[in-house]
C-alpha cells in the first residue's frame, strides 16, 4: 500500500521549495569569528594514553506526562506489521493526543570516560552525549569500530585528547538500559525526565561510580533523536545545560518521520532479528533494510564514506520504539527562557532532519543561509547567546560515520572553546 496521496504531494510542493539542490558548505553564527580550530590549553596540561573508561548503572525515579497512543496503532503491533502500514497510521495521526502519566523507577546504562589529557580548568566539566534512534552509547565512539585506533570516528576520542570528560549514556529502552512499555513508557517525555535526574545527580555529585565528584558546567550533546530531547529538556529546564551542542539536528522532524519508517523499513526488532531482539515486545522496532538504512544516514555519495563501517552498523543496530516515534510529532520547543550558547551541527545532506526521508525524492540542502533548514532552527532559541550553526559538506545523517567526522569533531570543541568551557 502506497503513502497517502496527501501525503506525497506535500513531499513534492516541500521539495520544490528550493532544499533539493546540493551545495556548498554554510556556516552562519552570529559575530564573524576565525575558522572552527580545537585549541589545546597548554598550561596546567598533564597526558596519558587515550581515555579510561568504566561502565556502570544509573538508577532514576521518573515521573512524566507522556502520550497516550491511539488503539488504531497499538491493534496493530502484530507480526504481520508491515512498515508502510506504519507509515501511514503516523501521518495519519491527529494533530493532538490526550496526556497519560507515567512514573517508575529505571537503570540507564553509562560510560563515563575520564580524559588522556588534563586540562585544569575542564576538570569539574562534563559532556552529557545522547545518541538518536536505532542506536546506543558506543556511536560516541564510532560505534566500537575496529581498525582505526579509536580516532576516526570517535568524539569520545577527540573530547579526551582535548581534556572533557564526557559521559554517554543508553538511553531509556536502549543497549543495556532498562527495557520498559515501548508504547507507553519510552517517549519524549520520559526520557528528558531520566536525563533531567542524571544532570541533576552530576551537579551534585551523588554518583558513586564517579567517586560522588560533582560537575559545575554540564554540556549537553545529542545526536539526531538525542539532540530532540536536548530541545525539549533546554525548553522545560533551561538550567540544567551550560551550553548545547545538537548535531544531526533541525527544527523540521515531523514532516519525516513516517519517511524514516517506510525508507527504512522499520517492524518489530523481533523480526528483523530474533537472536538479539527476540525477547521483546513488539512496539521495539528496528530498520529491515539495509539499503534503506544507508540512504537515511549517509550521504548519497559513497565516496563520502566507508562501505565497511555501513554494514558494520546495520549488523550491530539497536532500536526505537512506537513511543519514540508518536511522541516525536508533538515535541517541537521554543527554548525562550534558555539563554546559554547552543551550536548546531548536521550534515550538508541530511534526509531526515532537511528532508522527508524518501531519497527516491531527490538530494536534501541543510543550509541555504538564514532562511534554510538549519537557519530558521533558530527559531527555538530566541535567546540563547549565541546560537551559531554548520552545515558540513559531504555529510548525511550519521556525521561521526563519514569521512568528515573530524572537521565535525573539530568544530564542535572549538566552538565550546571560544564558549569558555
Amino acid at each position: 500500500m502506497p503513502p497517502p496521496l496527501s501525503f506525497l504531494i506535500y513531499s513534492f510542493l516541500l521539495l520544490l521549495t528550493g532544499f533539493s539542490n546540493r551545495a556548498t558548505a554554510d556556516h552562519h553564527h552570529n559575530h564573524q569569528h576565525p575558522p572552527y580550530i580545537s585549541k589545546r590549553t597548554t598550561t596546567n596540561t598533564t597526558t596519558s594514553n587515550g581515555p579510561t573508561c568504566t561502565d556502570f548503572m544509573i538508577p532514576v525515579t521518573i515521573n512524566a506526562s507522556n502520550k497516550k497512543v491511539p488503539t488504531t496503532l497499538t491493534s496493530a503491533l502484530t507480526t504481520t506489521l508491515t512498515s508502510t502500514t506504519l507509515s501511514n497510521l503516523l501521518n495519519n495521526l491527529g494533530d493532538d493526543l490526550q496526556n497519560a502519566l507515567v512514573s517508575g523507577t529505571y537503570n540507564i546504562s553509562a560510560r563515563y570516560c575520564a580524559p588522556e589529557t588534563i586540562i585544569a580548568n575542564r576538570t569539574s566539566t562534563i559532556q552529557l552525549l545522547v545518541h538518536g534512534i536505532t542506536y546506543t552509547k558506543n556511536y560516541w565512539s564510532g560505534d566500537s569500530f575496529p581498525g582505526y585506533s579509536g580516532t576516526t570516528y570517535s568524539w569520545i576520542d577527540h573530547a579526551s585528547r582535548n581534556g572533557y570528560p564526557t559521559l554517554s549514556i543508553d538511553r531509556l529502552g536502549c543497549g543495556n538500559s532498562s527495557h520498559p512499555d515501548p508504547t507507553f513508557v519510552v517517549q519524549v517525555p520520559a526520557q528528558v525526565e531520566a536525563h533531567h535526574q542524571i544532570i541533576r545527580a552530576l551537579r551534585s555529585g551523588t554518583i558513586s561510580e564517579l567517586n560522588n565528584q560533582s560537575f559545575s558546567k554540564i554540556i549537553y550533546v545529542g545526536h539526531s533523536y538525542g539532540s530532540v530531547m536536548g530541545n525539549t529538556l533546554s525548553s522545560r529546564y533551561p538550567a540544567d545545560a551550560d551550553a548545547l551542542v545538537l548535531t544531526g539536528y533541525t527544527s523540521a522532524l515531523k514532516p519525516s518521520i513516517p519517511g524514516v519508517v517506510l525508507t527504512g523499513g522499520v517492524i518489530p526488532a523481533a523480526l528483523v532479528d530474533t537472536s538479539t531482539f527476540g525477547s521483546l515486545p513488539l512496539g521495539y522496532l528496528a530498520t529491515s533494510s539495509l539499503s534503506g538504512r544507508i540512504s537515511l544516514f549517509m550521504s548519497p555519495s559513497t565516496s563520502d564514506w566507508d562501505q565497511k563501517i555501513a554494514s558494520y552498523d546495520w549488523a550491530r543496530q539497536g532500536t526505537v520504539t512506537l513511543g519514540e516515534a508518536v511522541s516525536g510529532l508533538f515535541i517541537t520547543d521554543v527554548a525562550k527562557n534558555y539563554t546559554n550558547p547552543v551550536f548546531v551541527l548536521t550534515g550538508h545532506e541530511d534526509q531526515i532532519f532537511c528532508g522527508l526521508s524518501l531519497p527516491a525524492l531527490g538530494t536534501t540542502n541543510c543550509g541555504n543561509g538564514s532562511q534554510g533548514y538549519l537557519g530558521k532552527t533558530a527559531e527555538l532559541y530566541p535567546n540563547a547567546r549565541p546560537f551559531e550553526y554548520l552545515d558540513v559538506p559531504n555529510t548525511g545523517h550519521c556525521l561521526n560515520f563519514h569521512y568528515s567526522a573530524n572537521v565535525s569533531f573539530e568544530a564542535a570543541h572549538g566552538f565550546l572553546g571560544r564558549m569558555g568551557f
